[in-house]
């Protein structure tokens, strides 16, 4: 297998140096085309090579002939070029080269012909490669793996190391995970999982939204049965649930599947049921995998490095004896331990290991005879953990724990939501200290408190900010149980399904009750609507059981639905501060009487389908958060400037004003301002919201006139994203101008050109930039910011034909990603440049033939993803490619979704 591998890499070689003369090149275009050609197709074959091997050594004929057959093709095009060589070197001597060529122009016809009829062997070589590997990969290996294991045990955590496994992702083409909740839609199931499988542009992702689930999961199947797909499906409940999902993965005898659906899921029968439904009547495709309890030594390395990585510092003494004693009633569980790390985390003296010993043997015999007594237990004998852990927070951490007992099982929370619904609630508040300090902010406080909460390991991060902070979080489903629980038996907060006509799941209690809705004293209520359920269960003459009602989130009701709610929530609910109406679809529309919830501070309509807000809104005076980002085209009525106590508003991206321009004077408060419309003077108007923190504006005509930086206060403004939907150019600099605290810039239209790197806050920490087209090349300029870390090029961002990255350039960059710069040929990387790089991202720049040469010196980089590249890049930057020692160094290479 080596000679074969050496065969073909010399002649590659030999191409490359017989055509670095330039006199070559240009008199040798006839040939020229077919050895490129050649050369594609040789360097395809030596990455099958590569892999060859083992196949030969299991005693596949097929393949053996292939490899012989190869070696065969490539003695015969190193003789051609022996032969061409030779006659250049020795006519050189005669006449020179101009005089050879034209003397041997027959022979080059000849030769030519040869060329093609060898590339011709070469491409019935690959199909048959393609052939060999697509009915390997359907038909000797499990279609299916289910990991299966009780709560706790850490089924998600393994299927995500093994999704991020730079060894599993290089193997398939694209890749997919989904969480499925109890409670799911599958819809938007199937769509986030096609938008994952086909890598979906920003235009292609609002058509998938706009598409039928069965068309939707028709589509997928179909990219299942194309591609050598990774599908994970994490956190399957029932057989039902399966079913409601297999059309997307139905097989087909005439086009089998070549990808892989990796499942997890408590129940054994959900794991039986999916294998019987993935196998043929002769073939098993499924596997099975049943996660076992760590060990003792197995709980205490986890507990040990768990400790570490909260605290950074080793055991003491007195500490790993507790850790001891407290391990042996973990069960096992990986997150039992993760909780008691965290809970030890916050004892440092002996003193405190001391009390906690105490609490532990109180609560141990308290909680485990409780749940002896307790059949079919879903705490798993942790209850004495779970309740420790509780009550040794903080008071004013307690109802912001049970507060995400609101959103759905399984729901990955957006922080910044979060924290707007905690103070809503009032369940955070400034310090008298605190509010002497100008920077200090509510918000900052209960960030404070959802770091303290993951620090304890109780809520899990599920996505980082480029600036270092948590943008997304989650919370494990044992925890949630108990959470709501709790939040029942102190009546705080209730979660239900309403799932058919007469039919209620209440999710505390994983019961099914029917006629009643037993919500009698709560003060919060969630409530997931399927499309037939019926409303009335939340009304009529039950509506004095909501008296007490604070909380009302309702996802996706239907216009009727909301009609019949509506009339008791507005006449009954005067206590309300949290309403949220999102998802609702098939033009819904906000009652005018929507202004008798006074008490309100925090609406949401966000994905709904609504076309008017009624001027009652301006009666919402304590209202601080505003989220009207809807899916249509929403009229607005100009009494948002009476809502003086708002602090974050977010408009829709397609909206009108009632009288043509939006008034926000006065709204002093405010620190978040999304998809405003700005002219000039509007633009003067809004220096004067000195609050802002966030700011997103559509511009509608050049501001470089009539901007003056001296009047413009936004010295606390962190985000800023300038765009525009019409094609004129604008001047950027003066909107960007020194801004001391932005750390997040995103501009998303034409501009004449970037400021100097001496004009863009020294702060800036994360940039992007999408449809400037910019005819220089950007490198030169954001290469010099002293501390930029995170830089995206997108869509048309840069319109040249290269791009540099100088030596000493980015110093502090950890991740690029240069994505539909449909012009960009060459990207050249200088030594010493970008010495910080771990993560580098390619996609959709169809020109780009190859990496830089430079990206062997950045030994920092860690992950290059490549996606929607032509399969020639892949065959060059590949394993076995010509390339390949550029970034042979770097532990994940990975192509996605690569176009033929």
């Amino acid at each position: 297998m080596a000679d074969a591998i050496a065969s073909v890499s010399l002649v590659i070689e030999r191409i490359a140096e017989l055509f670095v003369e330039r006199a070559v090149v240009n008199l040798f275009s006839g040939i020229r085309s077919e050895i490129d050609g050649t050369m594609a197709e040789l360097e395809q074959l030596r990455y099958f090579l590569k892999d060859a091997d083992t196949y030969v050594r299991h005693g596949n004929v097929e393949v053996s002939n292939l490899v012989s057959k190869t070696k065969d093709i490539a003695f015969r095009i190193d003789d051609l070029l022996s032969r061409l060589t030779f006659d250049l070197a020795s006519k050189r001597e005669e006449g020179g080269l101009t005089y050879f060529l034209i003397r041997r122009l027959p022979w080059i016809l000849n030769e030519k012909f040869k060329l093609s009829k060898v590339r011709s062997e070469l491409d019935e070589i690959r199909t048959k490669i393609a052939h060999l590997r697509s009915r390997d990969s359907s038909s000797t290996s499990n279609r299916l793996v289910s990991i299966c294991g009780i709560g706790g045990i850490g089924k998600t955590t393994l299927a995500m190391k093994l999704y991020r496994d730079s060894r599993v992702r290089r193997h398939f083409d694209s890749l997919a995970w989904a969480t499925v909740s109890q409670d799911f839609q599958a819809g938007h199931l199937f769509a986030k999982i096609l938008i994952q499988l086909t890598s979906a542009t920003t235009d292609e992702r609002e058509k998938i939204s706009r598409m039928r689930p069965e068309k939707i999961a028709a589509d997928i199947s179909g990219v299942l049965k194309s591609r050598k797909c990774l599908l994970v499906l994490d956190d399957i409940w029932t057989t039902e649930a399966w079913d409601r999902l297999k059309p997307a993965f139905s097989k087909d005898q005439t086009h089998p599947s070549i990808s892989k659906i990796l499942i997890t899921t408590r129940s054994k029968n959900v794991a039986f049921h999916a294998a019987a439904a993935a196998a043929d009547d002769d073939d098993e495709e499924a596997f099975l995998h049943e996660l076992q309890a760590l060990d003792k030594d197995e709980s205490f390395k986890l507990f040990q490095k768990k400790a570490w990585d909260l605290t950074n510092s080793k055991l003491n003494e007195t500490t790993t004896e507790l850790a001891n004693e407290m391990l042996e009633h973990c069960s096992g569980l990986p997150l039992a331990i993760s909780l008691l790390a965290g809970l030890l985390s916050t004892r440092r003296s002996i003193n405190e290991c001391k009390i906690l010993r105490e609490d532990f043997q109180t609560y141990l015999k308290r909680y485990n005879i409780h749940e002896e007594q307790q059949e079919g237990s879903r705490h798993l004998g942790l209850s004495w953990l779970l309740n420790l852990s509780y009550d040794d927070l903080p008071s004013y951490s307690k109802p912001c724990l049970l507060y995400f007992c609101l959103f759905p099982e399984g729901y990955e929370i957006k922080v910044s939501q979060l924290c707007q619904l905690w103070i809503a609630e009032g369940f955070v508040s400034l310090s008298p200290w605190q509010r002497g300090n100008s920077f200090e902010t509510m918000e900052e406080v209960a960030y404070g408190c959802l770091c303290e909460l993951v620090h304890r390991c109780i809520i899990q991060v599920e996505e980082w900010g480029s600036t270092g902070r948590i943008r997304t979080c989650r919370i494990h489903h044992l925890i949630r149980d108990f959470c709501m629980s709790k939040a029942s038996d102190e009546t705080f907060l209730q979660s239900i399904i309403l799932s058919n006509n007469r039919e209620m799941m209440n999710i505390s209690s994983s019961s099914t009750v029917k006629n009643v809705l037993q919500i009698n004293g709560f003060q919060r209520l969630a409530v997931n609507v399927n499309n037939h359920a019926n409303p009335m269960l939340i009304s009529g003459n039950n509506n004095h059981k909501y008296a007490h009602l604070r909380s009302l989130a309702f996802a996706n009701l239907s216009p009727i639905q909301l009609k019949q709610v509506w009339k008791p929530l507005l006449n009954k609910f005067h206590l309300l501060r949290v309403l949220k109406l999102e998802n609702l679809k098939r033009l819904v529309q906000l009652p005018k009487d929507i202004g008798k919830l006074k008490d309100l501070r925090f609406l949401s309509i966000k994905d709904s389908d609504m076309e008017q807000l009624p001027s009652s809104i301006g009666y919402l005076r304590y209202l601080q958060t505003l989220d009207l980002r809807t899916v249509s085209r929403l009229t607005l009525p100009n009494v948002i400037y009476k809502l003086k106590e708002l602090r974050h508003l977010y408009l829709p991206c397609r909206s009108s004003v009632t009288d043509k321009k939006l008034f926000l004077n006065g709204l002093n408060s405010l620190q978040t301002l999304t998809s405003i419309s700005i002219d000039c003077n509007h633009w003067n108007n809004l220096a004067r919201l000195t609050n802002l923190r966030r700011l997103e504006v559509y511009i509608n005509k050049n501001l470089g006139d009539c901007y003056h930086p001296t009047s413009v206060t936004f010295n606390r403004l962190e985000f800023l994203a300038v765009k525009n939907d019409s094609a004129s150019t604008i001047n950027i600099t003066p909107i960007i101008l020194r801004y001391p605290r932005t750390y997040e810039i995103h501009v998303g239209l034409p501009v004449e050109k970037l400021p100097q790197d001496d004009q863009i806050s020294p702060n800036l920490i994360k940039l992007t930039l999408a449809h400037t087209g910019l005819k220089y090349d950007p490198m030169a300029t954001l290469q010099k910011l002293p501390n930029l870390r995170t830089l995206h090029l997108d869509r048309d961002a840069f319109l040249g034909f290269e791009m540099v990255s100088s030596r000493g350039g980015f110093p502090r960059l950890e991740s690029l990603s240069l994505v539909e710069l449909f012009h960009l040929e060459e990207w050249r990387v200088e030594e010493g440049a970008l010495p910080s790089l771990c993560r580098l991202n390619i996609r959709c720049c169809k020109r780009l033939m190859t990496l830089p040469v430079g990206l062997k010196h950045v030994i920092t980089l860690k992950e290059i993803m490549i996606e929607r590249m032509p399969t020639e890049f892949k065959y060059r930057v590949g394993e076995g490619g010509v390339d390949f020692y550029k970034v042979k160094h770097v532990p994940s290479l990975v192509f996605l979704n690569i176009s033929e």
